[in-house]
């Protein structure tokens, strides 16, 4: 062999050494890439665990307190039911009115008052009856199975029979 052709071998035998070199510095970059993407795939999926665990934990809680829910839901219903009629609230308060011992002389509602999870039915009231049967009819509002809002209260006496009259601006609630 002459001196070009071990000059050609080796030239050749370096170039291949070199693209077999790059070849596997490219091959390491690409798993080290992989190895960083798959790193990063694990910490995602760790908190993807630790909040999955967090919610199993939420979920086992709910069961494990699902008749008490469901009776606080039941209250909650009938406390704050779905729409209800002027009619029913009508009968209501005279209802209560009676059991008190007072006598409702006016009756009249308010425009509906529009939330964003309720709605609520301003009411007037006008009683008369003695000072006891209006604490007793405030007592039984307060007791009512739904959920009443007095907002404002005025009383008149009219005269020494010991009668009142009770003005009374009272609010009901319904869930939308």
């Amino acid at each position: 062999m002459n001196l070009e052709q071990i000059k050609r071998t080796m030239w050749i035998s370096t170039a291949a050494s070199m693209v077999i070199i790059a070849a596997l510095i490219f091959v390491i970059i690409m798993q080290f890439h992989l190895w960083r993407s798959l790193q990063a795939d694990i910490i995602v999926a760790e908190e993807q665990l630790v909040q999955l665990e967090q919610r199993l934990m939420r979920l086992s809680l709910l069961k494990e307190n699902q008749a008490e829910l469901a009776r606080q839901l039941a209250v909650m219903q009938k406390t704050l039911p779905g729409e209800i009629s002027e009619q029913d609230l009508l009968l209501e308060m005279q209802k209560a009115a009676l059991l008190a011992g007072c006598r409702v002389s006016e009756f009249r509602f308010g425009d509906r008052v529009f939330h964003e999870h309720y709605t609520e039915i301003p009411l007037d009231l006008s009683l008369e009856g003695r000072f006891a049967s209006l604490v007793a009819l405030l007592d039984n509002i307060n007791r009512a199975s739904r959920i009443y809002r007095v907002r404002e209260l005025s009383i008149q006496s009219n005269g020494n029979d010991g009668l009142i009259r009770a003005d009374l601006q009272i609010s009901s609630f319904y869930v939308d």
